[in-house]
C-alpha cells in the first residue's frame, strides 16, 4: 500500500488516523492527493456506516473533483432499516431505542409510535386519530414506511373486518409526517355501536 491507513473493524466503532500521499489506496477508488493529507476513517458497525473526514482538500479518482475542505463523507454499506433511521435521526438520545420500548411511557411502543407519526420522548403524543364526524376521520403516520395500513370497525369488540372504509389520498403535514383522512361506508352509521381501529404492519 502506498499512502493509505487500513483500518481493522473491532466492535461497534474503530477509528483509524494517518496521511494519505500521492499513490492509490487499495481497492477500486483511488485516493490521489499532493501534499499529503491527514485523514480520519470511523467504521460504524451497528449502524452500519464508514465516515471519512480529511483535513484539507482531496481528489477521488483521476477525473473527480476535490472534496471541499476540510470534508466529511459518510456512506452506509448497506441501508438502515427505516425505523432505525427514523430513530437515529429524529431521536439520537432515546435512551430505549428498541422496537417494543416506551421511553415515555405512554403506552405506546416505539414502533408504534414511528409507524404513527409520533413522539416517543413525551406522554402527550399519544393518539393518531381523529375523533369520528358523520362518517369520516383521519389519523397520522410517518411518511415512506413502507408499511401496510388498515382501518379495522367492529360493533361487538370480538370481530373486526376491514372491508368498510376507504382510505383516501394522504396530505403532508411536515415534518415526515402524514394525515391520511378516511371514509366509512354509510352502512356502518346505522349501527347502535361502533368501533374503531387502525393497524400497521
Amino acid at each position: 500500500m502506498v499512502g493509505g491507513v487500513r483500518v481493522a473493524q473491532s466492535g461497534n466503532n474503530t477509528v483509524g488516523t494517518g496521511k494519505l500521499g500521492n499513490g492509490n489506496y487499495p481497492g477500486d477508488t483511488a485516493f490521489n492527493a499532493a501534499p499529503p493529507v491527514e485523514q480520519t476513517l470511523t467504521v460504524n458497525k451497528a449502524n452500519q456506516a464508514l465516515t471519512l473526514t480529511l483535513g484539507s482538500s482531496l481528489v477521488k479518482g483521476s477525473n473527480a473533483a476535490p472534496f471541499a475542505d476540510p470534508a466529511t463523507t459518510t456512506k452506509y454499506w448497506t441501508s438502515p432499516d427505516p425505523f432505525t433511521a427514523w430513530l437515529d435521526t429524529n431521536y439520537p438520545g432515546l435512551s430505549d431505542k428498541t422496537p417494543g420500548g416506551d421511553p415515555d411511557g405512554d403506552g405506546m411502543t416505539n414502533f408504534a409510535e414511528y409507524a404513527f407519526g409520533l413522539n416517543p420522548t413525551t406522554g402527550a403524543s399519544l393518539n393518531p386519530v381523529s375523533p369520528l364526524v358523520g362518517k369520516n376521520f383521519s389519523y397520522t403516520r410517518t411518511s415512506d414506511t413502507g408499511l401496510n395500513y388498515k382501518v379495522w370497525h367492529s360493533v361487538n369488540l370480538q370481530d373486526w373486518y376491514s372491508d368498510l372504509a376507504t382510505q383516501d389520498t394522504a396530505t403532508s403535514l411536515g415534518g415526515g409526517v402524514e394525515s391520511v383522512p378516511v371514509t366509512l361506508d354509510d352502512s356502518l352509521l346505522a349501527e347502535p355501536k361502533l368501533f374503531l381501529r387502525v393497524t400497521a404492519e
